[in-house]
């Protein structure tokens, strides 16, 4: 069992779930998971599982799949299943179907070094609800660095404080993070920008680590004018669904501090903070 509130528990086993983007026309995504396996294996032992996902279904990730199945058969890894609309759609559902109490994601075209996982796991260990690493030395192209420097700063101009690199796909975050941000947008320019912004509004504890940043193996695109202008109207939705929310949770609030006078102290719900317990490897361990 893992604790959500304290003295409060959820049927999810302590470990890691793995979720991991197969980017299309990798040569070496069989390398990628296994290194990625031995890494968890030395972490949380067997306490873990790999679930690999894509936007649309291709035989090529299924025979993938299928080989290292019979190639290892106590491999942990697992297909997502299903056409989804875009990449916010696939993780998402990856996320949902997560069997263990913390989510790993990354992408698996060479650009993060997985050995790093160590460092996000300890931050966790510390108290932290949701790590997300941050490359202080992009390996893109001046142009998909400089689309990643205005992004990150229309961000934090419109959210405030939210991250230094807000789309830096290398992050570990508590399950109960996933099920009460409750995402309304899905859009894959604003799927993390959302997720970060709920997660700091609801008091979770967000941890910014530095991560090694590679060259990736396919390449990066650059976004076109049409994809800023999708990126900025999804924004505005985001926007507008954070504030709503926000405010309607001050309403709340004060509604149930205004029934004081009754004599009697206003109904509470569980706190969202959160248990200060770590998620240590020797609980993982069976």
């Amino acid at each position: 069992m893992a604790l959500v509130y304290p003295g409060e528990e959820l049927d999810i086993q302590p470990g890691i779930s793995a979720v991991v983007f197969a980017p299309p026309g990798h040569a070496e995504l069989d390398t990628a998971i296994l290194d990625l396996a031995a890494v968890l294996d030395g972490l949380v032992f067997d306490n873990f599982e790999i679930v690999m996902v894509e936007a649309g279904p291709s035989q090529r990730i299924s025979d993938l799949v299928a080989e290292l199945g019979l190639r290892f058969p106590h491999l942990p890894l697992r297909l997502l299943e299903g056409d989804y609309a875009d990449h916010a759609a696939a993780l998402s559902a990856a996320f949902g179907s997560a069997t263990f109490d913390l989510i790993f994601v990354t992408s698996a075209d060479g650009r993060y070094d997985v050995r790093e996982l160590n460092h996000l796991l300890e931050a966790i260990e510390q108290g932290a609800d949701l790590v997300i690493g941050y490359r202080p030395k992009r390996a893109d192209s001046f142009a998909a660095r400089l689309d990643g420097w205005g992004w990150n700063l229309l961000i934090n101009l419109v959210f405030g404080p939210t991250a230094r690199d807000v789309d830096c796909a290398f992050k570990l975050f508590r399950q109960n993070v996933w099920q009460r941000v409750d995402m309304r947008s899905r859009g894959t320019a604003t799927f993390y920008t959302e997720l970060l912004v709920r997660a700091r509004r609801l008091g979770f504890r967000v941890t910014e680590l530095p991560v090694s940043h590679h060259r990736a193996a396919t390449l990066v695109p650059t976004a076109s004018p049409a994809t800023i202008w999708r990126a900025l109207a999804d924004l505005i939705e985001v926007r507008k669904g954070v504030d709503d929310d926000y405010s309607t949770r001050r309403s709340l609030r004060r509604r149930r501090c205004s029934t004081s006078h009754l004599g009697g102290r206003p109904r509470r719900g569980p706190s969202s903070s959160h248990s200060s317990g770590s998620v240590r490897r020797s609980t993982i361990s069976t």
